[in-house]
């Protein structure tokens, strides 16, 4: 499910080259996970994944780079223990019992609290519970939440968030689109449909 229309990929010229063991040790990591990883690491690798995967979509070299620079310098420390979590692709941020977010979107916005794959992962998560947890027994604070952040509420703070990293760096808002689609193909891959099959969001088609 998507609030963006899906982009054709386009296979990046010259894109940063990594070894095939690493590129499948890498496979089922989202892409934030290579940042939280660089930055506990400072593991090459990491970060040349990162480059190949977003100048697969279509980002030129420089914008890969200066939004790599850009997402390691807002990621949180609090942060970085989850991303760097193997299994951090599977697991939930809704518990269903206690509000996720309790302060107003434009606080989340102004201070940059999330990577693309987190806000991304967030959203598609609410997009589940909308569904799955419908009719299950909540506080119901926390199923207006969980309306709020799916699209049937609007996904407000999934798009202006998005919007604003592209005013940040500078990215044309296309390109933050495609990568936060990249990122819920992996979800959708690895979390949603594991035995489909599906084809890698960053590999070409």
């Amino acid at each position: 499910m998507s609030l963006f229309r899906k982009h054709k990929q386009n296979t990046a010229v010259n894109a940063p080259c990594i070894s095939s063991d690493a590129a499948a040790r890498f496979a089922p990591l989202m892409t934030g996970q290579l940042v939280a990883l660089y930055k506990r690491t400072k593991e090459t690798s990491y970060h040349l994944e990162y480059l190949r995967r977003l100048e697969q979509i279509g980002f030129a070299h420089t914008q890969a780079e200066n939004l790599f620079l850009f997402e390691s310098m807002i990621l949180k420390h609090d942060s970085v223990p989850i991303l760097c979590d193997p299994n951090y692709l599977h697991l939930n941020y809704f518990d269903l019992q206690h509000i996720l977010l309790p302060e107003p979107k434009e606080y989340y916005i102004l201070h940059q609290m999330f990577l693309c794959s987190e806000i991304t992962k967030i959203w598609d998560e609410a997009e589940y519970r909308f569904h799955a947890n419908h009719e299950q027994e909540m506080p119901v604070s926390v199923w207006e939440e969980i309306f709020r952040l799916s699209r049937y509420g609007g996904g407000e703070l999934f798009v202006e968030y998005l919007m604003s990293m592209a005013s940040a760096t500078e990215t044309p808002f296309e390109l933050l689109q495609r990568y936060s689609v990249a990122e819920q193909g992996l979800l959708f891959k690895y979390k949603w449909n594991p035995k489909a099959n599906e084809i890698h969001a960053y590999r070409s088609v």
